[in-house]
């Protein structure tokens, strides 16, 4: 699953919920993305595509990569954000994969505007909304209103994706790549400085909370990323 920053609730079971919810958010995000069904299936269970699927894919994703990103490791990107997603263990992608992943939640964004008939409400909504003005209450020193309206407003940009990327995510890192190269970012210095880990693979938390890095990167052209063996 992906590993989401912060902290929900005391409430394990509750967090169980939440957490749960949060990754088929996601993944309806990279499937409205995908578009085919067929293409989807295949990724999700790490079957190579045909070569008309890869071409179908390569169109339908291509912009929501950064400009000059090559276009055949598209499939690759794909496949390890649904592994990850996916995945009983907690991963935080990397960069690259950050990258697609929010476009994707954007996109679903201005779906769910435009039809809020699509919105699928968080499950047991009530009983996460008061496990989560109790902790905000109780834990960060909220004043009850203020905890009900901060719980409302972080379930409700869960579930219409309005407030996902601010919840979910570590930091907006990813969004350097639309103007620079994962290289060019190491080269400044402020991948050190920031502790971007531009060059990084996908990352999974272990049961002492620490992190151990996932396979070896894999260049292509200026971009580096992950590919799961």
């Amino acid at each position: 699953m992906y590993d989401c920053e912060g902290v929900i609730s005391n409430d394990p079971r509750i967090n169980r919920i939440y957490d749960k919810y949060v990754q088929e958010q996601m993944i309806r995000a990279l499937d409205n993305a995908t578009e085919y069904q067929d293409v989807v299936d295949k990724l999700k269970e790490g079957q190579p595509l045909l070569s008309n699927q890869l071409e179908t894919l390569k169109d339908s994703l291509e912009d929501y990569f950064p400009e000059g990103f090559d276009r055949d490791q598209i499939q690759h990107v794909m496949r390890e954000l649904y592994f990850i997603i996916t995945s009983d263990d907690s991963y935080i992608p990397n960069l690259m994969e950050e990258y697609v992943l929010a476009n994707c939640i954007d996109t679903m964004q201005g779906v769910i505007n435009m039809d809020e008939s699509l919105l699928i409400p968080m499950p047991q909504r009530d009983e996460v909304k008061t496990a989560v003005t109790e902790y905000l209450t109780e834990e960060c020193g909220e004043s009850s209103e203020e905890a009900e309206e901060i719980a409302e407003s972080r379930i409700r940009g869960i579930e219409d994706y309005s407030g996902m990327i601010d919840y979910c995510f570590y930091d907006t890192d990813f969004m350097m790549l639309d103007d620079y190269s994962a290289e060019d970012i190491v080269k400044s210095g402020v991948n050190d400085e920031l502790g971007v880990g531009a060059l990084e693979p996908a990352r999974k938390r272990l049961p002492d909370g620490s992190f151990e890095y996932i396979g070896e990167p894999q260049k292509s052209d200026s971009f580096t990323f992950r590919i799961r063996i």
